[in-house]
């Protein structure tokens, strides 16, 4: 097993097909990364680890100049390989973290936080919420603000506010 720093662009290509918990496609992720790789690579930490001639395992962390916190942003291991990968790319993670000057990592995810917090102590800080707009919703918006009871029920219906005027014209 040979863990290696990523420092060429290139090398953001050999992760393209492992991005878990993106919203943006591989391409523009990969653009992305590269981006920053050649602008900023005092900034981002990519290490790959390698087993041969195939990837097991790699994560991808950025250090957030305003904050005290550096953003965990990927981090993907094999499952058949060596369980000890992920803890090694941590140690290696909480190294970069330590020569910063900083104290804590942040991470989002959609999988098992539980996980995070048994095996490495993650704390949940806070909580990202979606909602999703219904479609045509702009027809039927007072009826679903009422349902979701967050308007008060002034007694006038849609119809009703078409008769009100707003004074002479």
């Amino acid at each position: 097993m040979k863990i290696i720093r990523v420092q060429n662009p290139i090398g953001i290509e050999y992760m393209k097909e492992h991005f878990v918990d993106t919203d943006r496609d591989s391409d523009a992720l990969c653009n992305g990364l590269k981006a920053q790789l050649s602008a900023n690579p005092e900034n981002i930490l990519i290490l790959h680890v390698w087993e041969g001639d195939a990837l097991v395992g790699f994560i991808i962390a950025q250090n957030q100049l305003s904050t005290p916190y550096v953003f965990l942003y990927q981090a993907w291991v094999d499952s058949k390989s060596d369980p000890d990968i992920a803890d090694k790319l941590f140690f290696r993670l909480l190294l970069w973290v330590d020569l910063l000057g900083k104290k804590e990592i942040r991470l989002e995810t959609t999988r098992n936080t539980e996980a995070m917090t048994r095996k490495w102590k993650f704390k949940k800080v806070s909580a990202i919420m979606s909602f999703s707009i219904p479609d045509n919703f702009e027809s039927g918006y007072t009826k679903f603000m009422q349902r979701a009871n967050d308007i008060p029920n002034s007694g006038m219906s849609l119809e009703n506010s078409k008769e009100i005027s707003n004074g002479p014209e």
